[in-house]
């Protein structure tokens, strides 16, 4: 008796995760050259945009799933198989968002400051513009230091992206 392609492909998973789990403890006691290392993350990189192209319609069907055993707006659903693997698909509460081309002001006008304020958070928000370092430069001393003081520089993380 044959085993169906699904159990074939289960066990080829399998396998790729073990050896997989034994290049990963391989590679914690390697000492790799920088070419060594570009390469493997250039290769597991792949490995990863591979998988992650795979999961996506897996993950579709399994919301789809879900959101019909669930059968309201809201929730969680767990699936159990028998190896032990999980998934759980939650649902979140919807949410009520502005509309990125709503005229707040506008709608502010209508309904009036206090109906408004009943109904929305005013947020206004600050960041520092092109040329910030350049136009800093040219205020005086006490406006420099005073710019200075309301702004920090945050280092980022840079980085890393692999092609193969």
């Amino acid at each position: 008796m044959s085993q169906s392609p699904k159990v074939n492909f289960l066990g080829v998973l399998d396998t790729i995760q073990r050896d997989l789990r034994a290049v990963v403890r391989d590679l914690a006691r390697a000492d790799l050259t920088t070419e060594e290392r570009v390469q493997l993350g250039a290769a597991l990189s792949a490995i990863g945009t591979q998988c992650d192209a795979l999961v996506g319609p897996i993950k579709e069907a399994l919301r789809a799933e879900a959101l019909l055993l669930i059968g309201g707006p809201t929730g969680t659903h767990k699936f159990e198989t028998s190896t032990g693997a999980v998934c759980t698909v939650v649902v979140p509460t919807p949410v009520v968002q502005v509309r990125k081309d709503a005229d707040m002001q506008g709608l502010k006008t209508t309904l009036g400051a206090d109906a408004f304020a009943a109904l929305f958070d005013e947020a206004v928000t600050f960041k520092p513009r092109p040329g910030f370092q350049e136009v800093v430069s040219s205020c005086p001393p006490d406006g420099q230091q005073a710019v200075m003081g309301a702004v920090e520089i945050v280092e980022r993380t840079p980085k890393v992206h692999f092609k193969e």
